[in-house]
């Protein structure tokens, strides 16, 4: 029977793929007839004729005329100048290439930039059509250049102070000098050494008055001139300060003898300044206060110039020095401070070390404490929770040994219970010595057996 499934199965199988192969194999071939089953071959096609292409006439080229020529052809000029030559070509937008015959002379850059250097001679620039030999040029004589500078390069009053710092584009000046000085001694220097100096010599040796005028002209090679004007002042008694500064520290304001007050700032561990002050009358008389024992905040420094004839003026400084607390702020200045700042400082960081160690100790001493009391706490709660355990069970095998020993006690006389009893005290003597909280729960406990035994 089994056999027979089998063979009913593999035939049912053969039927479906008999049905299933063909029909894919004519599904997939496109070619193959559907009413005769067939395969119809494709025509094969024949191959055209393929036509030649009529060739289009090709235009008439005309040659294109190519030129070059230069704005300039002929330039005259000195040492160390430069000039840019402009080129115009035919057709426009053809690369250029620029050539100096004697570079030494001058040379020319690719954009047609000549420098001429300082040789004296004759070159000629070429600018040519890259790729060609159409070219222009022009010729350049180098000549000596014609200076046109004027001016002072320096100017140095030896015996007197200049109202203001020497610029060689500032014309006028004014000279203070001490009151015994009755010439000027100064030295100057040319920016151009080809120009010509016309003025005083460096030694003017006349009887110098104030208010007179000295001029020095500087001529240039070219003719362009200029000239400084030097103004004496010699006042009877000049108290006026030729210069003014704190030794190791700056002022805010700029020195001017004219300005007589003046601010300033020091570190906090600074207490002690040096002032210089140098007048300008060698005579004159310097006295300066204010200079030790600064407080925090602002100090006044004063400066007084006098003359033997009692007349004075004064120059102050005010002196701000900065707050300690500035100073504990920043690291640096505490490590650049004096010693005894240093001291000072180490003494409050060990002050500070001292009560954060105060402060652990007091926390350790504190956990300690709480752990010990937590100890004691479960101590004490496990022996009340076991103390009456142990009680009770001695008590409980007490009373089993009180009844087993109240058996024998019936059947004899009241004096042998007596006597039995006695013994049995006894026996519970040694056993336990009981305190006296024991033996109060202990009467206790026996009250609960009797009420039991009841």
């Amino acid at each position: 029977m089994k056999n027979r499934k089998v063979l009913l199965l593999m035939a049912m199988l053969s039927m479906v793929f008999t049905v299933i192969i063909p029909t894919s194999i004519y599904a997939l071939d496109p070619e193959t007839n559907q009413e005769t089953g067939e395969t119809t071959p494709s025509p094969t096609p024949s191959p055209s004729p393929s036509e030649e292409p009529t060739p289009s006439p090709s235009p008439s080229e005309s040659p294109v005329t190519k030129t070059i020529s230069l704005d300039k052809t002929s330039l005259e000029l000195g040492t160390n100048k430069s000039i840019t030559l402009v080129a115009t070509v035919t057709p426009s937008g053809s690369e250029i290439e620029w050539s100096s015959s004697d570079e030494e002379v001058a040379k020319v850059s690719e954009n047609g930039k000549v420098t001429t250097l300082s040789k004296v001679g004759t070159t000629t620039i070429t600018a040519t059509i890259k790729g060609t030999t159409i070219k222009a040029s022009c010729t350049i004589k180098v000549t000596k250049a014609v200076g046109n500078d004027a001016t002072l390069k320096k100017l140095v009053i030896s015996n007197g102070t200049l109202d203001k710092e020497f610029k060689s584009d500032v014309y006028n000046y004014s000279v203070t000098l001490d009151t015994s000085v009755n010439k000027l001694e100064f030295t100057y220097e040319l920016s151009d050494s080809n120009a010509s100096y016309f003025g005083p010599s460096s030694n003017v040796n006349k009887n110098l008055k104030n208010g007179d005028k000295l001029e020095l002209k500087v001529v240039a090679e070219d003719g362009t001139n200029h000239t400084y004007t030097l103004t004496i002042v010699k006042d009877a008694s000049n108290l006026n300060l030729k210069s003014l500064k704190i030794n190791g520290y700056a002022l805010n304001e700029v020195f001017d003898y004219n300005t007589l007050h003046y601010t300033a700032s020091i570190p906090y561990e600074v207490d002690t300044i040096t002032v210089a002050a140098t007048p300008i009358d060698n005579a004159a008389n310097v006295d300066i206060t204010g200079l030790t024992n600064l407080k925090v905040g602002e100090n006044t420094v004063t400066i007084t110039v006098s003359d033997k004839a009692g007349n004075s003026k004064k120059y102050t400084i005010v002196v701000t020095r900065e707050s300690e607390k500035s100073v504990s702020e920043n690291p640096t200045s505490i490590i650049t401070s004096t010693s005894s700042n240093q001291t000072s400082s180490i003494i409050n960081s060990n002050s500070n070390h001292k009560s954060d160690d105060s402060f652990l100790k007091y926390l350790i001493v504190s956990i300690a404490c709480f752990i010990l009391f937590l100890i004691g706490g479960i101590g004490i709660y496990f022996y009340m929770k076991t103390s009456p355990k142990k009680i009770k069970n001695e008590l409980k095998n007490l009373n089993n040994k009180k009844k087993q020993q109240e058996s024998p006690i019936l059947e004899v006389g009241n004096e042998k219970q007596e006597a039995l009893k006695e013994v049995m005290n006894e026996d519970l003597m040694k056993t336990k010595e009981f305190s006296k909280e024991e033996l109060i729960d202990k009467e206790e406990t026996e009250n609960l057996f009797d009420e039991e035994d009841v």
